[in-house]
């Protein structure tokens, strides 16, 4: 049997070596050391071998970062030679399958990484690739007849900051004669929808529709227009029905009649501080309802001149407004609540804030235990930043350092709610609690909307959790994404606590800088990574769970049953 095989090292090649002037020495220590993987691709729907697959080995961990590329001969077999020791993860591609990944068979589980020691040979390996799924069908207006250039954007129910959403997955344009095909999907239950002519459908995890009019076209009264329609003729995805997809095969007739329905504007200006109209701006309308943005004005291309703005085809629901003003550089910003019913919104006014610089300071308690004082628990040069609690985030992220005595200063914060993130702490730290203008944070959020001043306590004494995890039969499942969760009320929505890790191919698991607390601890297969941050989400399987009181400087051993990818699957929010 023959077998191509490409090897390509990214850093340290071989070829590089070569031109040393001990490379034969260095060949043959590569020789000596090196190891080889072999094994099958397969075809996950059916198992028959699938030939002419481009596989890639990439370094997770090691000395030096490599890249090792082969291609599968007619049999589907590949073979990977003179191999660094080293952890690899192992991707696969071809036309008309799914990118995948060893020991990853649902989208939503973590891969299995492949460790290398020096002369070793894995043989074996079996690699599962997944046929990609297709939906097709026509979109037609009530008489039938077909509708060119509407953006149609398949979506899953997923999570986005710990909330249920819509997530686009895939978009493409209707064609002339109603037509489209949306390809290079993974098995499960989607919801499809028609964006009318006039509208664009975004890239990745956020619908965007141009809303630019101007003023003097806009309608005094509402009217009917073409809307967001859900297959198969609904005007919200409530109402809709949910299109399974099977590896390998097309679910076509997915039919889409557009429905016209009244719609209202939203008009308005954006202001300064001071209530002068700006020289121009951003506009962007946002709803949680499908987690992303649904209107957003001149997104690409121009500002709206004079902060004047116009959002039409709005059908009613409760939005939030956001402005964005670049000025000097800096992007600032500012939200707020609009709700439409049975008319139009015409007095909408944004005020831009002024920037503010936030002082802070950090400390380290419980360094009084240590005898003598150790180096290790520097204060200088902690990384401490700000991202917005609320909706999407706009601008850069403040960031600041600490100095010497644990002082730092954000500059430039627009007047917003944000959670800390502090990063570079000492080995063995853990944030012990933040605090606005002395009182505590519990929810781990900082209204910084009328300023103040900001104090971080860090402690000596982090904890860590380590174990293992077993499937139904307890036997070691590798790939399993474990989750450690504050289990009291004021804790629960925190994700800075959070602390997550994936089991190695023994089952085993650790996960470090614990803060001391009471826990739940999880082990999931095949789940959204961003549910996991949903206490309500979590509440579902918390009998599934194991309690943990993690003390001061404590290492806890458990050892967990996964959930199952059918499991998480019965609640019914991943169809």
């Amino acid at each position: 049997m023959k077998v191509l095989t490409v090897v390509l090292l990214v850093t340290g090649s071989l070829t590089a070596q070569i031109g040393q002037p001990t490379s034969n020495r260095r060949v043959e220590d590569l020789q000596i050391r090196s190891g080889k993987m072999e094994g099958k691709v397969v075809n996950s729907a059916n198992g028959l071998a699938v030939p002419n697959v481009t596989l890639t080995l990439r370094t997770v961990s090691g000395a030096r970062p490599s890249k090792y590329v082969v291609t599968s001969d007619v049999a589907g077999v590949f073979l990977f030679d003179l191999v660094e020791p080293g952890r690899y993860e192992l991707s696969a591609e071809k036309v008309g399958f799914l990118r995948g990944y060893y020991g990853k068979e649902r989208a939503k589980d973590s891969h299995t990484p492949l460790e290398l020691s020096e002369g070793q040979f894995i043989r074996r390996l079996l690699f599962k690739l997944t046929p990609q799924g297709v939906i097709s069908g026509r979109v037609t207006d009530k008489s039938g007849e077909p509708m060119q250039g509407v953006s149609i954007t398949v979506m899953r129910p997923g999570y986005s900051q710990g909330k249920r959403a819509l997530l686009a997955v895939r978009g493409t344009v209707s064609t002339d004669l109603g037509e489209y095909r949306l390809a290079n999907l993974d098995a499960g239950g989607y919801y499809v929808v028609a964006r009318p002519v006039g509208s664009r459908s975004s890239i990745e995890q956020m619908q965007i529709a141009y809303a630019d009019v101007p003023l003097a076209l806009a309608a005094q009264n509402p009217e009917k227009d073409y809307v967001d329609t859900y297959y198969p003729s609904s005007l919200d995805s409530e109402g809709s029905s949910v299109i399974q997809v099977q590896a390998g095969s097309e679910t076509s007739g997915v039919d889409i009649t557009l429905e016209k329905t009244h719609v209202f504007q939203i008009r308005g200006q954006v202001v300064d501080a001071s209530g002068q109209p700006v020289a121009e701006a951003r506009i962007a309308l946002t709803t949680s309802k499908t987690g992303g943005v649904v209107h957003m004005s001149t997104l690409g291309g121009s500002p709206v001149v004079g902060g004047r703005f116009e959002l039409t085809g709005v059908i009613p629901g409760i939005y939030d407004l956001v402005a964005e003003v670049s000025r000097n550089g800096q992007v600032l910003y500012a939200r707020q609540r609009v709700s439409v019913d049975d008319r139009n919104v015409t007095d909408a006014v944004i005020r831009i804030p002024e920037s503010v610089d936030v002082n802070g300071r950090l400390r380290i308690t419980g360094l009084e235990a240590q005898n003598p004082p150790s180096d290790l628990f520097r204060i200088e040069g902690i990384r401490i930043g700000l991202f917005p609690a609320e909706g999407f985030g706009l601008g850069q992220i403040p960031k600041a350092i600490t100095h010497a005595n644990g002082s730092f200063v954000l500059r430039k914060v627009v007047p917003d709610k944000f959670r800390i993130h502090v990063s570079g702490t000492p080995s063995g730290c853990y944030l012990k609690s933040i605090l606005m203008s002395g009182r505590q944070c519990t929810d781990g959020v900082v209204d910084l909307t009328y300023g103040g001043s900001v104090e971080i306590v860090l402690a000596v004494g982090a904890a860590e959790v380590m174990g293992s995890v077993v499937d139904a039969n307890d036997r070691p499942t590798s790939a399993a994404t474990v989750s450690l969760v504050p289990s009291d009320g004021s804790r629960e929505s925190r994700p800075d606590l959070i602390r997550t890790a994936i089991a190695n191919e023994r089952g085993q698991f650790s996960l470090k800088d614990v803060v001391p607390g009471a826990y739940d601890i999880f082990a999931w297969q095949g789940v959204d990574p961003e549910a996991i941050n949903s206490p309500e989400f979590r509440r579902l399987f918390k009998s599934k769970s194991t309690t943990l009181a993690v003390n001061d400087g404590e290492r806890e051993t458990v050892q967990l049953k996964a959930i199952s990818a059918e499991d998480v699957k019965t609640t019914g929010i991943f169809p």
